[in-house]
């Protein structure tokens, strides 16, 4: 089968479980030779109002936007480092933006010609997402390509508390303001 162009795969990440469960995902599934992903991460110019940093406790939601996109910057370039070394590909780009995070995948998938979105699904039980769309909600209904929405409990347990983290024997601390 001959193809006119590689099959693109966009990646969109934050510092959630939700995110380790996609890329968890992505590392299991056999890929064509052939494709390409581009993981990226929004930071959301607002959200310093709306989220506590206590639900992401190793982001610097409260910080200034520059400080945000470069902890987000440093993230994407980690997780496509990973998925490069799992799936033995060099065809992985990362990008942080900043902007609104459904439109911003949105437009993104559509500028790079996606085939298809990979995107993370939070926990519904959380008082903070139920009164508003998910941006997994946004992005299934305004894209134009398929969407593969992987749920959090795909990683095998709930998410840890910040206390249990600590407690745990696989928790790093990240400094993001160097």
């Amino acid at each position: 089968m001959k193809h006119d162009r590689a099959l693109r795969a966009l990646v969109a990440i934050d510092d959630s479980q939700s995110s380790v469960a996609v890329l968890k995902h992505l590392k299991t599934r056999c890929w064509p030779k052939y494709i390409e992903f581009l993981v990226i991460s929004i930071a959301e110019p607002s959200e310093t109002d709306q989220i506590s940093v206590k639900r992401y406790p190793l982001c610097a939601y409260g910080a200034s936007p520059l400080v945000r996109l470069h902890f987000l910057t440093e993230l994407v370039e980690y997780s496509a480092a990973e998925l490069k070394e799992a799936l033995r590909s060099d065809n992985i780009k990362s990008i942080a933006i900043e902007g609104d995070i459904a439109d911003s995948i949105i437009k993104l998938a559509s500028k790079w010609y996606a085939d298809e979105i990979f995107i993370g699904c939070r926990d519904k039980s959380d008082p903070l997402l139920t009164k508003r769309k998910s941006v997994s909600e946004k992005v299934l209904q305004g894209a134009n390509c398929s969407v593969t929405i992987v749920k959090q409990r795909a990683v095998g347990r709930k998410a840890l508390s910040r206390e249990q983290a600590e407690q745990s024997d696989n928790f790093i601390e990240v400094d993001c303001c160097k």
